[in-house]
């Protein structure tokens, strides 16, 4: 048999005072924290034993290089020091070093350090320059003993009287 349909509607209401919605947001917020803190705990427990694990099979088999050993040095030359510049800078010609006394400062010390790679190129740039003007000047027939017979009279002007003389005419 079929139900009959309703002929009222009966609403239920349940009201909270100050307090009580005080402790309801209190559970809600630990509800939600708890659900982002566990992932987040999970995820730093699995890299703590990942990192432990590396280091025991480190020591067990005898590895000589360490990856995170590496990771630093990449960071260091890769992203870090085009930020902040290097402490020090040497010129591979002269092996001379040169202080960044701005090193460590984002932007200024990477400033400063192209600055000092600037002067170390200019110089060795001017020093080369002159390494080839003297191989050339070495390298000069009129610099050389005996000279050249395009030379002889080179340094001593012939005088002419006439215009006839000096074009043959």
């Amino acid at each position: 048999m079929p139900k009959a349909k309703p002929d009222q509607v009966v609403v239920h209401r349940i009201e909270l005072q100050g307090k009580e919605r005080e402790l309801l947001e209190m559970a809600v917020g630990a509800h939600a924290v708890g659900k982002v803190a566990l992932p987040v705990v999970g995820a730093g427990a699995v890299a703590v034993a990942g990192y432990v694990g590396y280091k025991a099979a480190k020591a067990a088999f005898g590895w000589t290089e360490d990856i995170l050993d590496d990771m630093r040095e990449i960071v260091k030359e890769k992203v870090m020091e085009p930020i902040l510049g290097a402490d020090q800078y040497t010129n591979p010609k002269t092996g001379q070093t040169f202080k960044n006394p701005l090193a460590g400062w984002p932007v200024l010390g990477s400033l400063f350090g192209s600055g000092i790679n600037l002067g170390i190129a200019s110089f060795n740039k001017s020093e080369s320059n002159k390494e080839k003007q003297a191989e050339k000047r070495a390298n000069d027939p009129r610099s050389q003993e005996g000279g050249h017979p395009a030379y002889q009279n080179y340094g001593q002007p012939k005088t002419y009287t006439s215009r006839e003389e000096m074009y043959g005419v």
